[in-house]
């Protein structure tokens, strides 16, 4: 069954072709300099879908227009991007109206979008599972920039949605469960990206997340796939620390949750699980790396994380 057709504000996409390109787009790929046939002889406003994700849309010919949905935003205020929500709506020979549900995301430099595209395409394939965006095309704009189309999936919620809540307004939000639940399902999806070779670079609570069944990893503009040969080197350990450094601080960057957040986190034992919520996140992207060593992390960051814990804990008492 596909999704309703929802009304509102509408916007043409153009004519859409398919790409086999995409699936390309790999570790390597990216990291020898991401030459691309495809990007280079792109027009202006052209709308190219990836052809594994509509493989029965014909080549050519079918003409895009994207249905506005502002509700959808609800849980992404926060982000650095005015992304939008909605639905793309393909009609022509052969095709009549297939509505998904997407995220529109922009892109100043196509060098971002290919990042976030390529390392969501890893992260899906490292866990055979979907833990990062689904990408779903690009549009090349009349000014240079860049757009993405992604699967949008309403059951995603950041984790900024409990730990910046609006305390007078969401108070069953910042309960100590739910502070605990937020903070160490961050902590354990730090743990397998770094356990997959992936450094976040932009890791606060905003830009980690969780469904009802797994955690989810979103704006990967900045993030980066380590070589297998720089692992052990001190710069790679210091990354990983700087992501943990930015999610551990964003945990208590709304004064006014201080006081619920910080006895959440300061009851015993709660620091040691944390740390091990991590240590199991390191282990399950290490189990998907096919024999490639990874650092013990474990061991590495274990005491930077208390120490981490325990500083922001204290500057906020």
């Amino acid at each position: 069954m596909s999704s309703p057709r929802y009304s509102g504000p509408t916007e043409s996409l153009g004519t859409a072709q398919m790409s086999e390109e995409f699936p390309r787009w790999s570790e390597e790929w990216l990291r020898d300099g991401a030459p691309s046939p495809l990007l280079e002889n792109l027009g202006e406003s052209a709308l190219v879908l990836d052809r594994l994700q509509f493989g029965l849309i014909p080549d050519q010919g079918a003409r895009g227009t994207f249905v506005g949905q502002e509700e959808f935003r609800y849980g992404r205020e926060e982000s650095k991007h005015q992304v939008d929500f909605g639905q793309p709506l393909l009609n022509g020979p052969g095709v009549h109206e297939h509505p998904e549900h997407v995220a529109v995301k922009p892109f100043e430099d196509i060098d971002d979008l290919k990042r976030e595209w390529t390392i969501s395409q890893y992260l899906n394939g490292t866990f055979e599972d979907q833990f990062a965006i689904l990408p779903l095309g690009l549009q090349k704009m009349p000014d240079g920039s860049w757009r993405m189309l992604s699967a949008f999936e309403t059951g995603i919620k950041t984790f900024d949605n409990t730990l910046w809540a609006n305390s007078d307004l969401e108070p069953e939000a910042l309960r100590p469960e739910n502070v605990r639940r937020a903070v160490g399902l961050g902590m354990r999806g730090l743990g397998m990206m770094h356990g997959s070779r992936v450094i976040h670079g932009d890791a606060e609570a905003k830009n980690l997340a969780a469904d009802r069944e797994k955690i989810r990893f979103v704006d990967l503009e900045g993030a980066e796939i380590l070589a297998p040969d720089i692992l052990d080197d001190p710069l790679s350990i210091k990354r990983t620390r700087e992501d943990l450094d930015a999610f551990i601080s964003s945990v208590v960057m709304v004064e006014q949750n201080l006081e619920l957040i910080v006895p959440a986190l300061s009851e015993k034992g709660v620091r040691g699980k944390l740390v091990k919520q991590y240590d199991e996140g390191v282990k399950e992207g290490r189990r998907f790396q096919g024999g490639t060593y990874i650092p013990n992390l474990e061991r590495l960051n274990d005491d930077f994380i208390r120490d981490a814990i325990s500083d922001v804990l204290n500057q906020r008492r």
